[in-house]
Parts: structure tokens; C-alpha cells; sequence
């Protein structure tokens, strides 16, 4: 029993403040609770999970408390020094910056986050270098996209916009990974993500295995590249999402017991996004759905964004998305007192 968490360290908003902002003033505004309602990690935000998760018992001391998969990104854009320029070239910041300059002289959940992966309660793995493709982000800053601008403007780039859905497809720039081998800037984009992927054990703890695309989009130069650095699985949906320009994408099927040039798949296969609409019981379909993939023998594998259990722009947000995890952790402990939860790591040495 897996959960995968995505967006761990991505700076989408950066304030309350900068959100009740942007969203008055003519311009587009943020749509769903993933743009409206997720914030970088405060301590509290950290510690309420890992709560949540030990109520079982700890890790390593023969209980079976939950862990969580956290994919997490490496850097953010550097609004500062991007708008200071008018986007005429991308300027990347640190994740740890990211974190003093939200919190101030703290550094919000980011020691909880690296403490909870030390101790086994947290998986922390590779998500991104940035979660962001700014080339296509850079290039409506420049051609003066009202929404684009203002959300730059207040350190915010989860923007929906009908110009990224005319010209990519998606109504939002967060696909980090949608480009092709002939766009402007795609060398440089790889060796970016290979210095953030060999870098990622210095800055989180421990050496990533484990890679989640953003938005399940990437190029097979980036999988074979990774898969070079020491890259041992991949994890997404039963397909890969290949860029082939202007919005249009092909689709590579995957099995999670495929050996692809020595790389493993683990794909998702329960979604639990309490966060996403308060009123749906997402408990009783996992449920569900898990009957289904026991009886398959197959691992479940839990499909469940950071958002969920955030609560520095809605507390109450938060507060629904832990009580709902608590509430599916201890329904899998009555209904299957002989569940494992682990991480991915230690899925893909099973497989």
C-alpha cells in the first residue's frame, strides 16, 4: 500500500496576501482548490500530516505507521529577478531559498520534511528541477498576458490562462516537461534537471530513485537521461504523455512489472484528492477500487497531491483533508489489519 504525493517544495502561491490579490482586478483568476488552495509547507502543515500518519505506531519499531511518497522539485522561479528583467530569460532560486524568503528567518515545513524522510515517515523523491515550463511562461510575460504579468507580479505562476490553452493545450504553464528536442533552450533544460536530480540527496537527505513527471508529460531524452544518473523507476499513470508540440501529445503504455532498459513503473492506480471536492466520498471509492486490486494482486498505489493537507491559505482545507486521510488509513486497518504501507523504494525491490 503506496501513497505518492506530488509538488512538494513548489512555490505555486506565494502568500494569502498574493492570492486575495490576484484574484480581484478584471484578470483571470486561479481555477480549482489545487491553484487556490495549495501553499508552500509551513511546519505545521508537516508535523499535522506526519501525525496523521504515525497514529499507527512509528517506523521501525515493528509498527505499521503510513509513510508518504513525496515527489519534490529542486527550485522555483525567481520572481524578483525575473520581473526585474521582463522575462527576457528564466532566473532559477533554490528550494531552501524559496522557504526563507515565504517564511522569513524560518524555513517553514522544509526541516520536518527532510527530519520525516530520515526517519521513514516520509519517501522523498524527484519531482522536477522546477515545476514550470517557463519557456512558454517567459514568452506570454513577454507578449504582456494579463493574467501572466500580474501573477508574476505577486510570485504566482499556477495561473490559468486561455493563451496557454491556445498554445499549449493546457490551461495552465505547469507541465514542466512539455517540450521537444528542437525548442529553444532544450539542452540547456537537461542539463538542468541532471544537475537538480544528482544534487537532490544534498538538499533532501537522501539520493532520489524515483521520478514523477509533472502533469505526466515528458520526453523519452529525459527518462534515458535520468535513467543515466542512477534513475531506478519511474512512477505516472498505465501511459507517458510525449510532447509533440502545439497542445498535441503521444501516448506510451506502461506495466508496472516492464523492464525498460533496467527501469521499473509504478503506476497509480487510486485517486484520493479529498481536497478537490469537499462533498465526494473519495474514502468509500478507494475502498473500492482496492477490493478490485487485491483481488488482482496488484499493489495499490495511491494517487494524492500536496494540496490536500495544506493549510496556509485555509486552515479549514487543511483540516478536511487530514481528517479524511485518517479516516481512509484507519478504514484500511479494519478491513485489511494485515496491509503494509512503504514506500516506493522499497515497492520496486519487490518487483
Amino acid at each position: 500500500m503506496l501513497f505518492q504525493s506530488d509538488d512538494w517544495g513548489f512555490n505555486r502561491v506565494g502568500s494569502r496576501a498574493a492570492l486575495k490579490e490576484y484574484c480581484v482586478g478584471g484578470v483571470e483568476t486561479l481555477q480549482g482548490n489545487m491553484a487556490l488552495k495549495d501553499a508552500l509547507e509551513t511546519e505545521e502543515d508537516v508535523q499535522l500530516l506526519k501525525g496523521v500518519l504515525t497514529e499507527g505506531g512509528v517506523r521501525g519499531a515493528g509498527e505499521n505507521a503510513a509513510v508518504f511518497t513525496c515527489n519534490a522539485v529542486m527550485a522555483n522561479p525567481n520572481f524578483e529577478e525575473i520581473n526585474r528583467v521582463g522575462g527576457a530569460n528564466f532566473v532559477a532560486e533554490d528550494v531552501r531559498e524559496s522557504y526563507q524568503k515565504v517564511y522569513g528567518d524560518g524555513v517553514g515545513g522544509f526541516s520536518s520534511l527532510v527530519e520525516g524522510n530520515q526517519q521513514g515517515v516520509f519517501d522523498l523523491q524527484f519531482h522536477a528541477w522546477v515545476h514550470l515550463q517557463y519557456g512558454a511562461w517567459l514568452q506570454a510575460m513577454r507578449e504582456k498576458v494579463p493574467e501572466v504579468l500580474k501573477g508574476a507580479e505577486l510570485g504566482i505562476c499556477g495561473v490559468s490562462s486561455t493563451w496557454a490553452k491556445r498554445k499549449l493545450g493546457r490551461s495552465n504553464f505547469l507541465a514542466a516537461l512539455d517540450w521537444q528536442t528542437t525548442d529553444p533552450g532544450y539542452t540547456q533544460l537537461l542539463e538542468s534537471w541532471k544537475h537538480a536530480f544528482n544534487g537532490f540527496g544534498e538538499v533532501w537527505g537522501k539520493q532520489a530513485t524515483s521520478f514523477i513527471a509533472p502533469a505526466y508529460i515528458w520526453p523519452e531524452q529525459m527518462e534515458s537521461m535520468l535513467l543515466d544518473q542512477g534513475l531506478v523507476s519511474v512512477q505516472g499513470l498505465p501511459y507517458q504523455l510525449v510532447p509533440k508540440g502545439g497542445g498535441k501529445f503521444g501516448k506510451t503504455y506502461r506495466s508496472i512489472r516492464r523492464n525498460r532498459k533496467g527501469v521499473r513503473y509504478t503506476l497509480r492506480n487510486c485517486y484520493f484528492e479529498p481536497g478537490e471536492n469537499y462533498s465526494r466520498d473519495y474514502v468509500s471509492e478507494c475502498l473500492q477500487r482496492m477490493k478490485m486490486l487485491i483481488s488482482w494482486r496488484v499493489p495499490v498505489i495511491v494517487n494524492t497531491h500536496r494540496f490536500n493537507y495544506m493549510g496556509g491559505i485555509d486552515a479549514d482545507h487543511r483540516a478536511h483533508g487530514l481528517k479524511e486521510l485518517s479516516r481512509f488509513i484507519a478504514s484500511i486497518r479494519k478491513q485489511w489489519p494485515e496491509a503494509r504501507f512503504i514506500g516506493t523504494q522499497e515497492l520496486v525491490n519487490y518487483l
